[in-house]
């Protein structure tokens, strides 16, 4: 489901990055005529090590971030079935982002991921209350409309 909401920010951003150089730069708001993004992790259980080496060392305009697979998605759905605040990838939060949240802010570096999971929601609230920790704030945007379980048993 929330592999769905990625593939429809995947398209968005694919036509966005087909406009020419120029008008990419002015979309995104970098200083340059280009957009360097950074992949800092392919599934949960990914070192979180490399979104604090390119918040450092890349030079990078975006990181993103992919948390997501049907494994990972079975094991959040459990986490929320235990704790109704959970079922998104906490490492996004305390281990990936929380650490170097003030010098992405710094350096005006934008994240995209899907660690919300099946709890896109409680994950912006922990990566809010995480980020206000190092005395900075972010604009957190949460992406929804796949979730149908509400709707299984008429499907």
């Amino acid at each position: 489901a929330c592999v769905r909401s990625l593939a429809r920010l995947e398209v968005m951003f694919r036509s966005r990055l087909i406009a020419s150089r120029s008008r990419l730069a002015s979309l995104f708001s970098t200083n340059s005529a280009r957009v360097r993004i950074g992949c800092a992790s392919g599934f949960w259980g990914d070192t979180s090590v490399s979104t604090h080496q390119l918040v450092y060392h890349g030079d990078v305009d975006f990181i993103v971030s992919d948390y997501l697979s049907e494994i990972t998605m079975s094991l959040l759905t459990a986490a929320r079935n235990k704790q109704p605040n959970m079922g998104y990838c906490s490492d996004f939060v305390h281990q990936a982002i929380g650490p170097v949240a003030s010098e992405i802010k710094k350096r005006g570096i934008r994240v995209v991921s899907n660690a919300g999971g099946i709890n896109p929601h409680d994950c912006a609230k922990a990566l809010n209350d995480a980020v206000l920790k190092t005395g900075v704030t972010f604009n957190i945007a949460v992406v929804t409309g796949d979730d149908l379980m509400a709707q299984v048993s008429a499907l």
